[in-house]
């Protein structure tokens, strides 16, 4: 598949880097508006063509798929344009940057049912998401009562931005629309049918000496089935990882999730015991999927794995939904449902909290 990048960007040169490494991919062509960024891509990647303008590059090349790798706001917009050139793709998380463009997007997805669209929740590749499915799967995770997630990614970012580089998107973006990290795996722990309900948001505003709008931003939603979670959110904490944790009560127990580790209580565990025991799985336990056949010295000479692994388990699933006729693995649908409730999140913060409803495309037009 000749595949394009739309960024060059630190992101979009690992996806290239990975694109290049599987032998469903050809990495054909990547734009960036910015000529630092498109210099630094063409080192990383000299095989690529390269393009100031997405148009020209959409209009010249021939390809069958695109990854959208820009910052949020232009998600949509790239993703729009690459579906109306008849292409698959690949588009980043948050899926969208408002409810409008959700609509927008929800319906140019379903007007192309012959094209793949997959929203890349890397998180849902990843090593938590796979510890909640192994859970799910035996019978060990149980109803979700309450949960804690966090994503504190830490004050290094902002203390030494990149120099002569564009400006950090982070700096004018609300910390609480970056959700899909932590809402995506927890949508997996909830009933079936369960979605994020209503949601009240807050935001820090500023203490420290960096450019954040907000420095932490905590969300409270409540979910139809009524579980409550709690979600703080942070570029700006002096804080190092794990970036991602969560912790989770069930009507059978709790589990905590970290980067590195998953740790799990639950009472029947301990019934013969005379003090409560929690069984801790570090995530070396978890073995690494490789599923196409490519040496791994590629891999760690391609920066390592892309999220853990989660980049390649992503890209392997978009090749194999296109190749071989399959539903998108992560549909626009599901991309919504973890995106949405941090665009209604931010608009609670902005009215002090006010309580807000999260709507849905899909089910308006009911």
């Amino acid at each position: 598949m000749k595949t394009a990048i739309i960024a060059c960007g630190p992101r979009a040169v690992q996806m290239g880097r990975i694109v290049s490494l599987l032998p469903d991919f050809k990495l054909t062509a990547m734009s960036d508006p910015h000529p630092a960024r498109r210099e630094i891509a063409f080192k990383a990647l000299p095989e690529s063509r390269f393009y100031e303008s997405t148009e020209e590059m959409l209009e010249k090349e021939s390809l069958d798929a695109v990854l959208v790798e820009t910052p949020p706001a232009q998600h949509t917009k790239y993703s729009l344009m690459a579906l109306e050139k008849g292409l698959h793709v690949l588009g980043e998380i948050p899926a969208v940057d408002t409810y409008e463009e959700a609509v927008t997007l929800w319906k140019a997805v379903h007007a192309h049912p012959e094209l793949v669209y997959m929203c890349d929740a890397t998180a849902n590749y990843g090593m938590i998401a796979r510890a909640i499915a192994f859970l799910k799967n035996h019978d060990l995770a149980g109803k979700m009562v309450y949960a804690e997630a966090e994503y504190t990614h830490g004050m290094e970012r902002t203390f030494r931005p990149q120099k002569n580089i564009v400006e950090d998107w982070r700096a004018s973006y609300s910390a609480c629309k970056y959700c899909t990290h932590d809402l995506g795996p927890l949508l997996d722990l909830m009933e079936e049918g369960d979605l994020y309900d209503t949601v009240a948001c807050m935001g820090t505003g500023r203490h420290f000496p960096c450019r954040w709008q907000d420095h932490a931003m905590v969300s409270i939603y409540r979910t139809r089935k009524n579980a409550v979670v709690r979600f703080l959110a942070s570029f700006a904490l002096y804080k190092s990882g794990p970036y991602h944790a969560a912790r989770v009560f069930t009507d059978s127990g709790m589990i905590e999730l970290y980067n590195e580790k998953v740790r799990l209580f639950k009472p029947d565990f301990s019934e013969f015991c005379e003090k409560p025991e929690i069984v801790e799985i570090p995530f070396g336990h978890f073995p690494m999927r490789f599923a196409l056949d490519f040496p791994v010295e590629k891999v760690l000479a391609a920066g390592g794995g892309g999220h853990g692994g989660a980049d390649f388990y992503a890209l392997e699933a978009f090749a194999d939904a296109i190749l071989n006729g399959k539903k998108s693995p992560c549909p626009i649908e599901k991309g919504l449902a973890m995106t949405l409730p941090g665009i209604f999140a931010a608009e609670s913060a902005k009215e002090g909290g006010v309580l807000k409803k999260i709507l849905y495309p899909w089910e308006e037009e009911k």
